[in-house]
């Protein structure tokens, strides 16, 4: 945001018994260089966990970092896991040390934080999705992406996809 303007005043007395008075002003703006990346990959799986009906469970690792030069805000993480193309995805758990996901359960629309984390610059946070799924043999690709505002309100994103092989 800004400008700003800075405003100095000073104000003294003579060795004769003058006041004497002066200002000085200076206008700035403060400059953000926000962003951010984010690095998806297949974690664990795909494992067979029931050939009776081709189940497999597979885990994403989602790593989100900060790469600007401000905090950012109302960070959020989008993976519309129902756009991969399984037959079926169940058993959806959604686990995080240091942001905060949604219910699993909510997960649904593709938004896997609840959006009210904050991210300090330099910093990187992780999560986890693991799920079960069914599906033929074949490559299933899947991305991922983040949003984040900057005390600016600018909105730096990135995205990046991980492909499960199922044969």
């Amino acid at each position: 945001s800004g400008p700003w303007t800075n405003e100095v005043l000073t104000s003294g007395t003579s060795p004769n018994g003058e006041t004497i008075i002066d200002r000085a002003d200076e206008t700035f703006a403060i400059i953000e260089n926000p962003s951010l990346s984010l690095d998806k990959e297949v974690s664990a799986g795909p494992t067979l966990i029931d050939a009776a009906t081709g189940a497999y469970a597979v885990t994403y690792q989602i790593t989100v970092t900060n790469d600007g030069d401000v905090a950012l805000t109302s960070l959020q993480l989008f993976d519309d896991l129902d756009a991969i193309g399984f037959d079926s995805l169940t058993d959806l758990t959604i686990a995080s040390a240091t942001l905060t996901p949604v219910a699993s359960d909510n997960a649904a629309n593709g938004a896997l934080l609840s959006g009210g984390d904050q991210l300090a610059a330099g910093a990187s946070a992780s999560v986890s999705v693991s799920f079960t799924v069914t599906g033929s043999d074949g490559l299933y690709t899947n991305t991922a992406s983040v949003i984040g505002t900057s005390p600016n309100g600018a909105q730096p994103t990135d995205s990046d996809d991980a492909v499960v092989i199922i044969n």
